[in-house]
């Protein structure tokens, strides 16, 4: 499948939604192509994501200090103390402005990645998520 790109543009912010096949798999390939650039990258993974996909994620970013995190994305996770423990991890490993954030799975994961980062008190920093709600049958979305 080719790769489709929407581009959104809100008062706020312009971002694009890419949709297609292998995107996850080269995840560093839209980055650069977006021109996000980091010194570290937190990825949180759903824990039910196959660990061969997380090896070819991990595989495929740029050779940076790559922090993991396996997040049980379950509705009674979706909460401050799941937020608190993605905090206090980029916290404690002193992320910055020249970082990012990639949250990779379902809905709740990208709901507390999503919802860290907006509270986290970094301005302007990368935050990706990459819905994996496709990557069973070959899609995936990602949104920068």
């Amino acid at each position: 499948m080719k790769t489709i790109k929407i581009k959104v543009q809100t008062k706020q912010q312009n971002y694009s939604i890419l949709i297609g096949s292998g995107i996850a798999n080269n995840i560093s390939k839209f980055l650069n192509h977006s021109s996000i650039k980091f010194s570290k990258c937190l990825l949180v993974f759903d824990k039910k994501i196959p660990k061969k996909f997380v090896k070819k994620i991990v595989k495929s970013l740029p050779e940076k200090k790559i922090i993991t995190y396996f997040f049980n994305a379950q509705e009674t996770t979706k909460n401050q103390i799941s937020i608190n423990k993605i905090i206090d991890l980029l916290l404690k490993k002193n992320f910055h402005r020249n970082d990012c954030l990639i949250s990779i799975g379902g809905g709740i994961t990208g709901d507390v990645c999503g919802f860290a980062s907006s509270i986290f008190s970094v301005h302007n920093w990368a935050t990706l998520n990459v819905a994996t709600v496709f990557i069973f049958t070959k899609y995936s979305i990602f949104f920068f």
